[in-house]
Order: C-alpha cells, then sequence, then structure tokens
C-alpha cells in the first residue's frame, strides 16, 4: 500500500516516553476511525500493555520471525480501527534468528508492505540491534524522542548515528521526521536543561516539535489500566496535551 505511513519512535535511552507516545497516538488515530497498526519491536512491550494488550495473549512480534508469521496471523484486536502486535522475552530470541537471515533488515518492511493499514506504528526498543534497525528500515517517517538530559541526549546521538549508518551502507532510510523533548517544561527551570536545549536545536536544527509530554496522573493511571485516556478521565487536561502533540505529529507526515 503506497500511502501506508509507517512511523517509528525511537531513542537509544529508555524511559523517554516513547511508548507512551505511541499508545496515546494509537488510541487518537483509532477514536478517529484511522486504520491504524501497533507493533512493540521492544521485548518490555509497555505500549501495547497501555492498550490493555498483554505479551501473554497469543502469538507476538517475535513470531513473525521465529516461525515466519505475516502480520495477520500476530494481531490481537483492541477496537474495530487499532490492532496491535504485543512482544516478550522471545523477541530476544528473535534477534539472534535474524542474525542469520539474508536481508535481515528488511524483513518487517516486507511484511507490512501486505498490509493495508493506513497507519502503522513502532515502537522499538532503546537499543540498535536488528529489530531496531528493522523498525528504522520500514519507516516512512521517524521521531526521535528524548528528556533535556545527559544520558537521554545521548541515546538521541547514538539512535541518529545509526541511522546514517544505514544510509552510508545505501539503505533505503527516511530522514529524521522531528524531535520531541518531552517534560520539557520542568527541564527549562535549569541552566542545564536551557542549555541542552540550545545544544539539541543547533543540532537539530528546525526539527524539535513545539508540543510534548507533560507529566500527568491521568495518564499514568490510564496506562497502568490498560486504558484509553478518554475513557479512563474525559475532563483531564492530559487529554488536552496528548491531541496537541499528536495533531503536530501528524501535520509532519
Amino acid at each position: 500500500m503506497s500511502s501506508q505511513k509507517v512511523i517509528t519512535f525511537a531513542n537509544q535511552k529508555g524511559g523517554v516516553g516513547k511508548s507512551t507516545i505511541s499508545a496515546l497516538v494509537a488510541q487518537f488515530l483509532s477514536r478517529r476511525n484511522v486504520k491504524t497498526l501497533l507493533i512493540s519491536v521492544d521485548s518490555q512491550s509497555n505500549s501495547p500493555s497501555w492498550l490493555g494488550i498483554k505479551n501473554n495473549q497469543g502469538k507476538e512480534f517475535a513470531d513473525l520471525v521465529i516461525q515466519d508469521l505475516e502480520i495477520e496471523d500476530v494481531v490481537h484486536s483492541v477496537n474495530d480501527y487499532l490492532d496491535v502486535i504485543p512482544n516478550s522475552i522471545r523477541g530476544n530470541t528473535a534477534e539472534l534468528i535474524l542474525a542469520g537471515m539474508s536481508n535481515r533488515e528488511l524483513l518487517l518492511k516486507r511484511k507490512l508492505k501486505k498490509t493495508d493499514y493506513e497507519i502503522v506504528i513502532l515502537d522499538v526498543a532503546p537499543s540498535i540491534a536488528l529489530g531496531t534497525a528493522n523498525a528504522i528500515l520500514a519507516s516512512t517517517h521517524i521521531f526521535l524522542v528524548s528528556l533535556l538530559e545527559e544520558a537521554s541526549l545521548r541515546g538521541l546521538a547514538t539512535i541518529s548515528s545509526k541511522i546514517n549508518e544505514l544510509k552510508e551502507n545505501e539503505l533505503p532510510v527516511a530522514d529524521i521526521t522531528g524531535i520531541i523533548l518531552n517534560r520539557t517544561n520542568i527541564s527549562l527551570r535549569s541552566g542545564h536543561g536551557k542549555m541542552c536545549m540550545q545544544m539539541v536545536e543547533r543540532n537539530y536544527n528546525g526539527l524539535v516539535l513545539d508540543n510534548y509530554l507533560l507529566q500527568n496522573i491521568d495518564l499514568t493511571n490510564a496506562c497502568a489500566r490498560g486504558e484509553f485516556l478518554e475513557d479512563y478521565n474525559p475532563q483531564s487536561k492530559a487529554i488536552v496535551n496528548a491531541t496537541s502533540l499528536t495533531n503536530e505529529i501528524l501535520e509532519r507526515l
């Protein structure tokens, strides 16, 4: 499907909010009748769990590799417009099998081409392993997610270098679409945070999004329960925040 958008949210550092954003964007799209697929390419499988899909309910991402199954064989339906593929520790076994395959970096791209989802969201592990490379090469758009602190920014630099390395190997890699700097309102209260922001804006000129995730107890609780934010608390201020961020992401596609 040539018009299919495949979005990866990535950072080599964990705990920056990429899984939360993946789940929120998937929720937003499905509630607006956009046929969406979310795939966890991360063995922690946080984003599917936050959508109510646990990693012990049947087929999962690893089976695309281990059993050479197709996307339609491993999806779990959340609602009429949202399917999810969870992951688990078996994803590490899939990584080992991938390492011995020819054209291993393009497996996910080949399988997604057979589907008719309008938007596919790939939530990758905080690593630069083969699963992450598969996601990057399958993507039409790549968003890097970070906090304004040293470890997260090092992860940002590492994943950026990986993208450049794949390009240097003449593989079909999309350009970075945007940088999402979460909890910026807190970070910019310190001199260190302001210095980090200046560095990011200098190194990623024009890529930093205006919107980002704020800390919010409703968002935390909804994720913990595996509920959509709009269902957990329809009056939550987090809905406005998540909607603004999602809209800006979609405007860049």
